[in-house]
């Protein structure tokens, strides 16, 4: 096993540890006494399921509470390649129950291979979007995108103008399992240099809800149409809210790839955190 491959294992074991047992030990109080304030069963299971819906919310392409997403990731890829990343996200939902939702994702790097290295900004995201239906257990949403060529430098992002189209379903079966998946198609529209973009990506995510945290495995795909390779990568991963009023949420993840494919056009191996901060000053309307 790689150095890199087990820092990443013990780095995402430790994040996790430390999300789902901190909080339990910080609020350790005592149990409600029968007949006082006790939440039955019945009871619980909403609340269970509105809370790992906000913990699946980036998962979840029909959720379009408004919130500020930190994401920070770590990569090695083919080539001795190794890719520093910092992404910052702003989802502002409007309209009647959030029903649409824009969003701007601008992303700074670093990226370093045996011959050159770079730091700066990558290719931001535009993306406008909502729910087509939104019911107890079963919601559908789309959205569009527009990727930018405006990476500071080649080693950070494409040097073309992508357009991307995504349809998506949200399944809760009972309480504690929800299952979440995203079909993807991106295509260039204006190349300035190289082959472009051209590829579909379904996206399938199943989550359970125990002790006080969403676990989760995703499965995620490209079907690369430019060199007609399918690409498939594999993430395990919790997320869990934080705070007296649940504004936070935070998710460690470890992805791996599935087959040579996944190794040669995505990564080796993958370690990242999201934090995503709901402020009430953004969800006021």
């Amino acid at each position: 096993m790689s150095t890199f491959h087990s820092r990443s294992v013990l780095l995402f074991w430790i994040a996790s540890l430390a999300i789902t047992v901190a909080p339990s030990l910080a609020q350790s109080a005592p149990a409600p006494q029968q007949g006082q304030g006790q939440t039955t069963g019945a009871s619980a299971a909403p609340d269970q399921t509105a809370e790992m819906k906000q913990e699946n919310a980036e998962k979840d392409i029909t959720y379009l509470k408004s919130r500020l997403v930190y994401r920070y990731d770590y990569k090695s890829q083919e080539g001795d390649v190794f890719v520093n990343r910092f992404r910052v996200k702003a989802l502002y939902g409007f309209g009647p129950n959030d029903r649409l939702a824009f969003t701007v994702l601008l992303p700074v790097s670093h990226v370093s291979t045996p011959t050159d290295s770079a730091t700066g900004i990558g290719n931001m995201e535009f993306q406008f979007g909502g729910y087509i239906y939104k019911g107890e257990s079963f919601s559908t949403g789309a959205l569009v995108e527009l990727d930018g060529a405006t990476a500071s430098d080649p080693l950070l992002g494409g040097s073309s103008t992508d357009f991307k189209v995504a349809y998506g379903i949200t399944q809760v079966f009972r309480p504690r399992y929800v299952l979440n998946a995203v079909f993807n198609y991106k295509h260039s529209i204006y190349i300035n240099r190289g082959l472009g973009t051209h590829e579909f990506e379904p996206d399938i995510t199943l989550s359970t809800r125990r002790l006080g945290a969403s676990w989760f495995v995703e499965y995620d795909s490209y079907y690369l149409f430019i060199p007609e390779e399918y690409a498939q990568t594999f993430k395990v991963g919790l997320s869990k809210a934080l705070g007296k009023e649940h504004h936070w949420v935070a998710t460690p993840y470890w992805s791996f790839p599935l087959n040579s494919a996944g190794r040669q056009t995505q990564y080796q191996h993958n370690v990242g955190v999201d934090v995503v901060w709901y402020p009430e000053f953004m969800n006021r309307h």
